[in-house]
């Protein structure tokens, strides 16, 4: 294809809002006039028409071209194309309605038609960009009952860790997706290196948004020659090249990076795993037969229970924590109730698996019971959890005693007292603790000196006294203490007084010989301020005015101001 037809493609996303705006524009028009029975003058909508059938032709023109890179659902692109078409040959209509007063009526309907085309059109639109789903998702979602997430059912290792097949029927031409063998099949020792980790890595990290229904970026991940051709932005891997393949330097990227994939609001694959890809990649990508990998995961496909895939994580070293992370992935119904409730959760860091929860959204609704269904299931992958400004009582302390690998924990402005501190024993890898605007007193600092890796503790706003603080510091002196005390910083310098006079010159005054230095510096005639750019000399004196029309009125009589030159 062309490079400048693809470039004039690619202007489609603009192109196709303006006809969406023009017949908006068309409507409120109508509808406007209909109630208030002044339509407006047909020329007006006559315009908007042939307006609206320019951009309509526009955005067909370049859909179409961007259509011819391949890489769309084509069931759906047909779909999208025909209601465009359907939608243009309305605005052909409206635009020759629009020559006749008497066929307002008929109008008015074709442009209802229009809208209605329009917004199917967009919907399939949508649905080619973002899946199918896009749309009604949002409805379709549902939180995990509490009761399963209390107590998740131990999970049954199936037979084969990879996903069902999707049952279709194939021609020769088509692709064909590489999802294992159902279960029925002969055991994983039999399948290729890839149909038993690769696929199932690929099915619970990828092709949610790069599969069948979701095409993002033109790239497909759920079949082989999706993987092969790759996207808008090139190839997904260059065969024995791990270090050059775009699919393991967006897994490298900062998690911050909008680049990074998966996005940082998904489950992010361990080191191991992307250690796993990278092996694979350098083995030459192979999709049959075995081949020996470093790392050997096995990943399962998401089913209908509360189950995790068995990986390997790397431990952490975000803070050379000895302790061995989880040897489970965190269960991804645990993960979605978390982001039902608007809790932010993500990984602490790329090299560290463990959660990093925060519920600073839903906080006000948050009590112990809900935080306890949410957060039981994932004790063993909380690094750092905030349940700030929540409605959580002392009653949490013990599920939080129960998380081995929690390193940070705020709790500041809640009902929490030195109760919670007791309970806090068992957190044995705790590093900072923010206890700020709580009822913590000095009752508590004994408990606060037993968390033997205790680095910081915030305690501000505390019923903590200075000399409970100096106990605390005296038994933990390499225990940093934030206690809101800091002395007022002392000023270095200051400005001195400034002061305001009249004596300084006018503004454009420049400075002048004494011999032409006005006598006064009072205008004779108005009593304002000389300046020295108006004067004149009268009987050997060089006499100052305020403007250039107080000279005309001193020379019309000098005497009448001799007295003010005395």
């Amino acid at each position: 294809m062309n490079e400048l037809l693809a470039v004039a493609g690619r202007f489609h996303p603009l192109l196709l809002h303006l006809p969406i705006g023009l017949i908006a524009a068309l409507a409120a028009l109508e509808f406007l006039g209909a109630l208030r029975r002044t339509p407006p003058p047909l020329t007006v909508i006559a315009t908007l028409a042939t307006l609206t059938q320019l951009a309509a032709a526009a955005a067909i023109a370049s859909g179409l071209l961007l259509e011819q890179e391949g890489g769309y659902p084509e069931a759906l692109a047909d779909r999208h194309r025909n209601f465009a078409l359907g939608f243009f040959a309305v605005c052909v209509v409206i635009g020759r309605l629009a020559k006749h007063e008497q066929r307002r009526g008929q109008l008015r309907a074709a442009i209802a038609v229009a809208l209605a085309l329009i917004a199917v059109a967009g919907h399939l639109g949508g649905s080619i960009t973002h899946g199918d789903d896009f749309l009604f998702a949002p409805l379709e979602r549902r939180a995990p009952p509490v009761d399963r997430l209390v107590e998740a059912p131990a999970a049954t290792a199936p037979s084969n860790p990879v996903a069902e097949p999707r049952a279709a029927e194939l021609d020769a031409s088509s692709e064909v997706e590489y999802a294992a063998a159902p279960a029925s099949q002969p055991p994983a020792t039999t399948l290729s290196t890839f149909d038993e980790h690769i696929a199932p890595f690929f099915a619970q990290n990828c092709t949610a948004c790069h599969g069948e229904s979701k095409r993002k970026g033109r790239l497909t991940m759920h079949t082989r020659e999706g993987l092969e051709r790759g996207g808008a932005s090139g190839p997904a891997f260059v065969a024995g090249n791990a270090g050059a393949s775009l699919l393991v330097e967006r897994m490298r990227l900062p998690l911050d990076d909008e680049e990074h994939m998966p996005p940082a609001d998904k489950p992010q694959p361990s080191a191991a795993q992307i250690a796993m890809i990278e092996a694979w990649i350098a083995a030459g990508a192979p999709f049959e037969g075995r081949i020996e990998l470093p790392v050997a995961p096995a990943v399962s496909a998401p089913t209908a229970q509360v189950e995790s895939a068995r990986v390997e994580f790397a431990p952490s070293q975000r803070d050379g924590s000895s302790a061995a992370a989880s040897n489970s992935a965190p269960p991804a119904a645990a993960l979605e109730a978390l982001r039902e409730r608007l809790a932010h959760v993500q990984s602490v860091a790329q090299d560290d698996p463990l959660l990093w929860i925060d519920f600073a959204a839903p906080a006000a609704d948050i009590d112990d019971a809900q935080a306890r269904a949410l957060l039981e299931p994932l004790l063993e992958h909380v690094a750092e959890l905030s349940l700030a400004r929540t409605k959580v009582t002392d009653a949490i302390g013990e599920l939080v005693a129960r998380m081995p690998r929690l390193r940070r924990l705020d709790l500041r402005a809640t009902a929490v007292t030195d109760a919670s501190l007791a309970a806090l024993a068992g957190a044995a890898e705790l590093r900072e603790l923010v206890l700020a605007q709580t009822a913590v007193s000095d009752a508590g600092v004994e408990a606060l000196s037993k968390l033997a890796k205790l680095e910081r503790v915030v305690l501000w706003s505390t019923r903590i006294s200075a000399s409970g603080a100096q106990a605390l510091a005296a038994s933990r002196p390499g225990l940093a203490l934030e206690l809101g005390d800091a002395p007022a910083a002392a000023a270095l310098e200051s400005e001195s007084e400034v002061k305001f006079t009249s004596d300084a010159p006018l503004p454009g005054a420049g400075a002048l010989p004494a011999a032409l230095a006005p006598v006064n510096s009072v205008c004779p005639v108005s009593g304002s301020p000389v300046n020295p750019k108006y004067a004149v000399v009268f009987e050997a004196r060089v006499i100052g005015f305020c403007c250039p029309n107080c000279p005309k009125e001193f020379w019309a009589d000098p005497k009448a101001f001799a007295e003010k030159l005395k």
